[in-house]
């Protein structure tokens, strides 16, 4: 890791505003075990890191954790990294990526994510989504985003999947890129029975998805 550790040092001195080589020097350090040196990197990068305008619909914001809501009319998106319930099960952002206008928040590092939800906005690139805001109601059962819910189950190879084209609740608002990084935020409901929702902050990754359905 010396070498690595080396050439962060060298890259900071000519991008000291460059969010993503803390980033990654913070993971260099805590892998030499450096953690103090590691968390002052984070603090760093969040320093850096643009904060995203809060999405409020009307009214005031509700105070506490997010929830599963029928309506999002009153919620503020948590500044937060990204959590919820996926088909009864908790979910906790791991990682997102932005390919093609498809948005993917996942749990796992297997090939097949522990949970997935993946939001198709139907736009030809990324480009065309920076700063870009979508929403969607339960009465609205056309001309929004579809919306992909999967999980595993235990003793399944394969994930269960669900698919939404209308009679959800979404916020989602993306912000401006960052080097190969594109900010969000969401708040989304599904109406399920165990009654799915995701909310919270996200940094899309620009690139490729490990799998696709």
């Amino acid at each position: 890791f010396d070498e690595a550790l080396a050439d962060y040092n060298a890259a900071i001195k000519v991008s000291p505003n460059d969010a993503d080589l803390y980033h990654n020097r913070a993971l260099v350090y805590k892998a030499r075990g450096q953690s103090e040196q590691a968390r002052a990197d984070l603090d760093r990068e969040r320093s850096l890191r643009p904060a995203l305008r809060p999405v409020t619909r009307g009214g005031s914001p509700v105070p506490g954790r997010a929830k599963w809501r029928e309506k999002l009319d009153g919620v503020t998106i948590p500044e937060e990294n990204a959590y919820g319930m996926i088909h009864g099960q908790r979910f906790q952002l791991q990682d997102a990526i932005l390919d093609n206008g498809i948005l993917t928040l996942r749990q796992g590092k297997n090939f097949f994510a522990d949970r997935e939800i993946k939001i198709f906005t139907f736009k030809s690139s990324n480009e065309s989504l920076y700063g870009a805001h979508f929403e969607a109601s339960i009465d609205k059962k056309y001309g929004v985003p579809h919306v992909h819910l999967s999980w595993m189950e235990k003793g399944k190879n394969l994930p269960k999947i669900k698919i939404y084209s209308g009679g959800y609740a979404m916020v989602l608002q993306f912000g401006q890129r960052q080097g190969d990084v594109l900010p969000g935020s969401i708040y989304v409901c599904l109406p399920d029975e165990h009654q799915s929702y995701v909310a919270g902050r996200f940094w899309a990754k620009l690139g490729k998805v490990k799998n696709k359905h």
